[in-house]
Formats: structure tokens, sequence, C-alpha cells
């Protein structure tokens, strides 16, 4: 987890399997050859396989965290895994395929948080992010610009002006954030300043890797603004990419 937000990684790992995932869905026909029944049986084989498929890789993730972070990094993720598991399920609910009617029956939020209110959850997250303006949460940002990005629309199906809202309060707030960072006058973790004892002794600091995927925001950072970053893997992945670049210019001018 040392090159780069971890979070950033995970959910590109994440989205990948999930377009890989969908191009299977996709590609299953329909059968003439086959009774309904035995159609059935596969549809639902195929559902459960892809559900179980995106759930190992988040449960590799979930182990990786508790291998090499503590409890805070722990937090964070699961805030991240809450919104890719979102747009997971709107991605597969929004494209016509054998499995569709049965996903919606059990989503993915149903199977891993036994929940069903992504929809309304996701904006109450980015609207608390972007009120706390929390530096060291830019990299959560950056993922709600993404799942807004490629697709994740919830309770706003119908209103696009406000996802499009969102997206730019959302790049203009890890911009700045971006910038604290930067400034030398920013202390990023205060508490360390406490080590120091009254009568001068050094006590031993907490194990400083857990906060890698903080500081690399700002590699990041550099990355979101010049060359956008990972999206250039995939063609739908780099049009997200180059619309949230036409957002930074339309804020800037």
């Amino acid at each position: 987890m040392a090159d780069q937000s971890f979070l950033i990684k995970f959910f590109e790992a994440f989205y990948d399997e999930t377009c890989r995932q969908r191009q299977r869905a996709l590609i299953a026909r329909h059968r003439p050859d086959i009774s309904q029944s035995e159609e059935g049986d596969a549809t639902f084989s195929l559902v459960e396989s892809i559900a179980d498929d995106l759930k190992a890789v988040l449960d590799a993730q979930h182990a990786d965290v508790l291998r090499h972070g503590g409890d805070y990094a722990l937090t964070l993720y699961r805030e991240v895994q809450y919104a890719m598991v979102a747009l997971a399920d709107e991605l597969f609910l929004s494209v016509p395929w054998s499995g569709q009617k049965l996903w919606e029956v059990n989503i993915l939020e149903q199977r891993i948080f036994n929940s069903h209110v992504a929809g309304e959850i996701i904006f109450e997250k980015i609207e608390q992010a972007l009120r706390n303006k929390d530096p060291e949460r830019a990299d959560i940002a950056v993922v709600y610009l993404y799942v807004l990005g490629l697709g994740f629309k919830g309770k706003y199906a119908d209103d696009p002006e406000q996802i499009d809202a969102l997206k730019k309060r959302l790049f203009l707030f890890i911009n700045h954030s971006q910038q604290r960072i930067l400034s030398p006058d920013y202390v990023l973790f205060p508490q360390t300043y406490e080590a120091l004892l009254e009568n001068g002794e050094v006590r031993q600091l907490p194990n400083p890797r857990v906060w890698h995927g903080v500081l690399f925001i700002v590699i990041f950072g550099a990355l979101l603004l010049s060359y956008s970053f990972w999206f250039s893997a995939t063609n739908e992945i780099h049009a997200v990419a180059q619309k949230i670049i036409q957002i930074s210019g339309i804020e800037k001018s």
C-alpha cells in the first residue's frame, strides 16, 4: 500500500473486476435448446457466481487492510467498500441481462451490509465529507467523485444537474485539500508532536504505515490534474476522466 492511496488502488481493482463480471453477464445469451427451468437454474447460478466473485475481491481487500493497517485504515476502507458496492449494484441493475431481476431481489449491498439504502446513504456521506472538509479524507472524496463519474445516480437518477453539482464540489474540495497538504505550515498529524515527554525522553510512535494511503493523495492529485490517473486503462474510464478534467476547467475559469 505504498505507491499510492490504498483506497484508490482497491477501488481500481474492484472496478476492474466489476467490469469483467458485467461483461460476463452481458454475453450470457438466451438458450432455446434448454427448458425454461434449466435456463432459470443457469441464470441463478450465474448471478450467484458473479456476486461470489465480487465478494471475494472485497474479502481479500478487507483481509489486506487488517494485515497491514489498523482501526483507522479499516474505517476508511469500509466507507470506500460501501461506495464500491453501491456502484456495482447500480451497474448491474442498469443494463439488460438475464439475471437483472434476480440481482435486484438480492443486491450486493444486501449480501454484504444487510441493507438496501445506498441510493440515499452515498449522498449523505458525500455531503458529510464536503461539510467536514478534512484534508486527511480527501482520498475518500476522490472515490466518491469516481463513483458519480462512473454512473452512480441513486436518488438523483432523474436529477443529473444535482449529480454534476456534487462532482464539481468534490473536485474543488480535493484540489483545495491537496494545496493545504502541500503548504509548509500544514501539520498532517499533529499528535506526532506529542511524542516528546516533559523529561525529554522520546516514546515510541505508532507504526506510520497506516497513514501511507493518505500521504500519497498528493501524488494522486498530481496525476488526476494532468494525466487522468488510471482511467486511461479502459475507454469507459478514460471518458469519465475527460469529463472530470472539463469540470476542473469550468471551475477555474
